[in-house]
C-alpha cells in the first residue's frame, strides 16, 4: 500500500506541476501576442529613416523589474580598456557609460563623477536630469558611497525608504560627452518621449514574466549624422549625440533578454554579445524615428542600431517559442492527467475486489473499516 500511495503522490505532483506550467505558457502567449502587436506598430517603415552612427561607447543595462533599480548579484563595474569602451553585462552600466560601483555606505572605486541615487534608469526612462548636481561628487579613487564632496553624509536623503547606490561615470566618458555640443544628451527627455511613442501602439505596456525579473537592454552612445538624404536634423545641427538601442526603445530589448538572477540564463550573454558587436563595428548605419513626439520635438531621439523592420520577425519568433512550450506542456499535462485517472481507476478496482473477498461491517459513518484504513494510509503518505 505504501509503495502504491507513494507512486500515486509523485504522479499527482507531476500532473499539478505540468498544469501550472501550462497556465504560465498561456500567459506567455498573451504577452508575446502583445509584443507582436507593438512590434508591428513600432516598425512601420515610414516612421524610420536611414542615418549613420559612430559608436563612442556601448554596454548593457540591467533592471530589476520588482524594485525598478539595479540588478543585485553582479560585481562592481569598471571602465573598459578598449576603444570604443564596451561595458560588460556584469558592469551594470547605463548610457552614456555610468556603471554601478557600490551600495550606500560602501566604498566606490571611481575616477570621474559619482552619482548617489536609488537608480539612474528604471528600464523605461532615465530618472535624473543630467544638469542635476545635488547628489554628485568628483572622485579620484576610493570614495565612501553616500557622502558629499566634503566627505560628510548627505544631510537630505534623496529617496527615503529606498535603497540607494553609487554610480560612477568615468572621466573618459565625461571627456567624450564634453567634446560634443550641446553638452547634454537630453537622455531623460528623449527616453520619456520614446516611451510615450512606444506605448501609444497599444493601451498596455509590455510585461515580463515575474520569474525573469532581471531585464537587459543593450545600449550605445552614438553620434548620429545625416546620411543618404536624411532630413531629420536642422541645418545648424548636422550631428547629435544620443543614446541608441537595439530597436530604438529599451522596452523591446527588455522583452527579449531577461533572466531570473545574476549570471543565469543565456540572455545575459546574448545581450552582451550585441553590445560587443556594436563596439567592433563602431561606424555603422542606424535608423532614426521621425514620427511621434520623439521625432517632432527632439530630432533623433529614438535611434535604432538594428533595422526596425526585423522587430516583427523577432516578436513572431518569441511567439512561436511560446506556442511550442504550450504544446509540449499540454502534452505532458494530458499524459499525467490520464495517468492519474488510470491509477485512480486501478485503486478503485482493487478496493472493490478487497470488499468482495473480505466483506466487513460498516461503521458509524456508513463506510467499511478497510476502506477507511486504505484511504488514511494514502492520505498520510501524501
Amino acid at each position: 500500500m505504501d509503495d502504491c500511495c507513494n507512486w500515486f503522490t509523485r504522479v499527482h505532483c507531476c500532473c499539478l506541476i505540468t498544469w501550472v506550467f501550462t497556465g504560465a505558457c498561456v500567459v506567455g502567449i498573451f504577452r508575446s501576442s502583445e509584443f507582436v502587436q507593438k512590434a508591428r506598430a513600432w516598425e512601420s517603415p515610414p516612421a524610420w529613416q536611414l542615418a549613420h552612427c559612430d559608436v563612442l561607447a556601448a554596454g548593457v543595462s540591467c533592471i530589476d523589474e520588482q524594485s525598478k533599480s539595479t540588478c543585485a548579484g553582479y560585481s562592481a563595474g569598471k571602465m573598459p580598456s578598449g576603444q570604443p569602451p564596451v561595458f560588460l553585462t556584469e558592469d551594470v552600466a547605463v548610457c552614456p557609460g555610468t556603471y554601478w560601483c557600490a551600495t550606500d555606505g560602501d566604498m566606490c572605486d571611481c575616477r570621474g563623477e559619482i552619482t548617489f541615487a536609488p537608480e539612474l534608469f528604471n528600464g523605461e526612462v532615465y530618472t535624473i536630469p543630467e544638469a542635476e548636481r545635488g547628489y554628485k561628487v568628483v572622485s579620484n579613487g576610493q570614495w565612501r558611497c553616500g557622502t558629499d564632496q566634503s566627505g560628510q553624509p548627505y544631510q537630505v536623503d534623496p529617496a527615503q525608504w529606498r535603497d540607494k547606490h553609487c554610480w560612477c561615470t568615468p572621466q573618459g566618458i565625461l571627456d567624450v560627452v564634453k567634446q560634443h555640443e550641446p553638452p547634454y544628451l537630453q537622455k531623460k527627455e528623449c527616453s520619456e518621449m520614446v516611451l510615450t511613442d512606444f506605448n501609444s501602439a497599444t493601451q498596455r505596456r509590455l510585461t515580463v514574466s515575474d520569474k525573469y525579473r532581471f531585464r537587459y537592454a543593450p545600449w550605445a552612445l552614438v553620434v548620429v549624422s545625416s546620411n543618404q538624404g536624411f532630413d531629420g536634423f536642422p541645418a545648424f545641427d548636422p550631428s547629435q549625440l544620443r543614446c541608441a538601442y537595439e530597436y530604438g526603445a529599451p522596452a523591446i530589448s527588455e522583452a527579449i533578454y531577461s533572466s531570473s538572477k545574476a549570471y543565469s540564463d543565456s540572455s545575459v550573454w546574448k545581450s552582451e554579445d550585441v553590445a560587443k558587436r556594436w563596439g567592433n563595428e563602431s561606424s555603422r548605419p542606424c535608423w532614426v524615428r521621425t514620427t511621434g513626439a520623439s521625432g517632432r520635438s527632439l530630432q533623433a531621439c529614438a535611434v535604432a542600431l538594428e533595422n526596425p523592420s526585423q522587430i516583427e520577425e523577432v516578436a513572431l519568433g518569441e511567439q512561436n517559442d511560446s506556442y511550442q512550450n504550450l504544446y509540449v506542456s499540454l502534452c505532458f499535462s494530458v499524459f499525467f492527467t490520464a495517468l492519474v485517472g488510470f491509477l485512480c481507476y486501478l485503486q478503485l478496482r482493487e478496493r472493490q475486489r478487497q470488499r468482495r473477498e473480505h466483506p466487513s461491517s460498516p461503521n458509524a459513518s456508513g463506510s467499511s473499516e478497510d476502506e477507511n484504513e486504505g484511504f488514511l494510509q494514502c492520505w498520510s503518505s501524501n
